[in-house]
């Protein structure tokens, strides 16, 4: 068997990458504010670990109370390693891909965040959470 993996090219189990621990995280604090304007989605710790990503994915603002998205998720961010969540404002980005949020108060917003590893390239699980739009 291993003899016809190594003729088609196919890596043996012994090459494989060994698996990646992934840091426990939570969502932390989120809020988006139109009169500031500030659109924050930390994580809890708030400094993204060394040798990773944390990726952002939201959807468009939605009617408030829904269990689940209607909508896709569109990629927010990418924050890399050692950046404090708790300081960075993705208003501008948010907008750039949802529009504005001038008049969305009261609204719900999904937001989906993974770690990915910068050495493997592998994801961690995803959370999944929502923040209403306060003026």
């Amino acid at each position: 068997m291993n003899t016809n993996n190594i003729i088609a090219g196919i890596p043996l189990i012994e090459e494989a990458q060994a698996p990646v621990a992934f840091p426990g995280f939570t969502a932390g604090s989120m809020a988006i504010v139109p009169s500031v304007p500030i659109a924050i989605f930390p994580i809890d710790p708030a400094v993204v670990p060394t040798n990773f990503a944390l990726i952002i994915y939201t959807t468009a603002p939605l009617s408030p109370g829904q269990l689940t998205p209607g909508t896709p998720f569109l990629h927010l961010a990418t924050l890399t390693e050692g950046i404090n969540t708790n300081l960075v404002n993705l208003v501008d980005n948010y907008i750039n891909d949802h529009g504005s949020i001038q008049g969305k108060e009261g609204m719900q917003v999904f937001v989906q965040q993974h770690l990915l590893s910068l050495i493997s390239s592998q994801p961690s699980m995803s959370i999944t959470t929502s923040v209403i739009i306060t003026p």
